[in-house]
């Protein structure tokens, strides 16, 4: 097993006692950290190897997508928090992929439903974190620039206010 390639939440199993849990980083001792329930546990490279993955890639592909209705998107109300605990709490321990996967198609979507009702402005909050999904909202952001009159960033970076131009 090649710890470099581990993710944060990824499945091991500890070769010792058969128990499965996840990743949880490394430790200054150069220990791998497995949290198994509440514990976590610190363990040898050479005591681990992958656990089954009950979760295939085809059952990913049934996450919902975001919906977003009129109740959604309120003149009052023209936010949305792209954080994955707000979003969609059910993918916390989704592999990262699929939790950007989800929050762009989420931010997408807001974005054009806000345009199609005409809403003067948005704000998404994408957070500051590794700045990926900012990125990615950013993309979005230029990618529908003929409906955006401005765009302010807010929150010391961590969301943008947009003006839209009402058709």
């Amino acid at each position: 097993m090649i710890i470099s390639e581990l993710w944060i939440g990824d499945l091991i199993r500890l070769k010792k006692s058969g128990r499965v849990g996840k990743f949880a980083g490394i430790s200054p001792e150069q220990k791998i950290k497995v949290k198994i329930g509440d514990k976590v546990i610190l363990t040898t490279p050479g005591n681990l190897e992958h656990a089954p993955d009950n979760h295939s890639d085809s059952e990913d592909q049934f996450i919902p997508r975001p919906t977003l209705t009129k109740q959604t998107l309120k003149p009052l109300n023209s936010v949305i928090d792209l954080h994955i605990e707000i979003l969609n709490p059910s993918l916390l321990n989704a592999r990262p992929e699929r939790i950007i996967d989800f929050q762009v198609t989420a931010a997408k979507d807001f974005l054009e439903k806000a345009i199609e009702q005409g809403f003067p402005k948005i704000e998404i909050i994408h957070g500051k974190g590794a700045g990926v999904l900012k990125m990615e909202v950013e993309h979005l952001i230029y990618l529908n620039s003929e409906h955006i009159k401005a765009q302010f960033p807010l929150n010391k970076g961590g969301s943008i206010e947009l003006w839209l131009i009402n058709p």
